[in-house]
């Protein structure tokens, strides 16, 4: 090649190059202000969330889809199961590391904890004239109230009360009749419990607890008591009560149907899930829960016993006709940390929604308390739930769980371990209540009372 052409060439390379780089970064620039423009327009916005595993994290993963599908904007979930979640939860918000922008609540039990770090929901309602009573169920929406002037700092998407779950036709066939008082429910446990060939195994055990430490024998006495019109505290927290009567009577029967074989074996370490299983599989002919799993009984796929399933309110105390049903369920509120509150309330105006509460009600895979009264009139959903009544009665007419001015974890630790203990030994009940009560006299003591003081209360 001669000097000149060389010359030529090198110049027309340099030139080529040139223009590539100026290709490139036009590109680049055109590609940032896409970036910016879609950040612009919310779809490049992503919010996080701790939120739970199995039924309820399940829903909340179809609610995300939903949401992302329809708004663009994305929401990162991050699964975890009831006591890391809570620590986790609470930790980001109390240390201020910010990380979640929704975030779950779960009842009062959380929420006297949290509330101050979540953000005052009733200016957004105001701004876009958001009336939660117009169908959001009442006792419901006022989990969510907090502080001096009781605003609004979470809203509520799935709720429920404690009823029971019973087998219509063993109820039926052996002739008991629906627990009408506390007593009536420990017998019918001793009746059903249906040893046909006498080998001593049953083929069917009267009912179920959820009997593992912590969170679930926690839900399950706490509930027992309360039906019983009893209490862990005295309402204005003036003493320990878990040593009355109507709470000895409640642990001694929880414990009774345990140590006389009336539950399957090993519902000492049994979770909710375990006794939704025991029941689809027919093992067990009633048991009390939160009145979220109906969908989960009544579906062929999931249940052998789908078609004789029914709903009833819990009984009443021995000496009373009147019910105390315990409420509790998720509320979501959002960080006061978050960078993108806007975001954080379409999401949950989304959750809350008549729209979205319909489908994740009539959804057999997830288990859902809807907290709209038009969702409970909805033609879907009554065929979908036959006894849906059941679920609303409970929510109209139930009260919430303390939340124990923000120490729920410390007395559910202290309960919970009393009861794991007690479930192996032939104690007394009212030996086991007094130990509990210890404990739960110096968390009175120490922290709860010391607390409201400090409050001015």
């Amino acid at each position: 090649m001669k000097e000149e052409e060389l010359v030529m060439w090198r110049s027309r390379k340099r030139v080529c190059r040139i223009a590539l780089n100026v290709c490139l970064l036009g590109l680049s620039l055109l590609l940032l202000a896409g970036l910016q423009v879609s950040a612009a327009s919310g779809k490049q916005v992503v919010l996080h969330q701790i939120t739970s595993t199995g039924a309820h994290g399940r829903m909340m993963s179809y609610i995300v889809e939903l949401f992302e599908e329809k708004t663009g904007i994305k929401v990162e979930l991050e699964p975890l199961p009831n006591d890391p979640r809570r620590t986790k939860i609470v930790n980001d918000l109390v240390s201020g590391a910010g990380q979640n922008d929704l975030v779950l609540m779960d009842g009062k039990s959380w929420g006297d904890v949290i509330w101050p770090y979540l953000v005052d929901l009733e200016p957004f309602m105001n701004r876009d004239k958001y009336n939660p009573y117009e169908d959001l169920i009442k006792p419901v929406v006022d989990v969510g109230r907090f502080g001096p002037k009781q605003h609004l700092f979470a809203l509520p998407y799935r709720y429920s009360g404690w009823i029971i779950y019973y087998r219509k036709d063993l109820f039926s066939k052996h002739g008991v009749q629906l627990p009408k008082t506390w007593e009536d429910y420990y017998q019918a446990a001793k009746k059903l419990t249906i040893d046909s060939n006498g080998d001593g195994k049953p083929e069917i055990y009267g009912t179920a607890i959820s009997g593992k430490q912590g969170v679930y024998s926690m839900n399950d006495i706490e509930s027992w008591i309360t039906g019983h019109g009893g209490g862990i505290f005295a309402p204005d927290y003036s003493r320990v009560t878990i040593t009355d009567k109507p709470a000895i009577k409640a642990i001694e029967r929880w414990l009774g149907v345990y140590r006389n074989g009336w539950t399957p074996p090993g519902s000492n370490t049994y979770v909710d899930e375990s006794r939704i299983t025991a029941m689809q599989q027919g093992r067990i002919a009633f048991w009390s829960c939160w009145g979220i799993y109906p969908q989960l009984m009544l579906d062929p796929k999931q249940s052998r016993v789908y078609d004789k399933v029914d709903l009833a309110l819990i009984p009443s105390p021995d000496d009373s006709s009147e019910r105390y049903i315990p409420i509790s369920g998720w509320s979501m509120g959002i960080s006061k940390y978050s960078k993108h509150k806007d975001e954080a309330w379409e999401f949950i105006k989304f959750i809350t929604s008549p729209d979205i509460q319909q489908k994740v009600a009539v959804m057999k895979d997830f288990g859902n308390g809807p907290v709209r009264l038009s969702t409970y009139k909805d033609p879907q959903v009554k065929e979908s739930i036959p006894r849906s009544d059941v679920m609303l009665e409970s929510l109209l007419s139930g009260k919430a769980r303390p939340g124990y001015v923000g120490y729920f974890a410390d007395v559910e630790e202290t309960v919970s371990a009393g009861l794991s203990g007690a479930l192996v030994k032939n104690t007394k009940a009212s030996e086991v209540a007094a130990t509990i009560a210890k404990g739960l006299q110096s968390i009175l003591k120490n922290k709860i009372q010391p607390t409201l003081e400090s409050q001015g209360k």
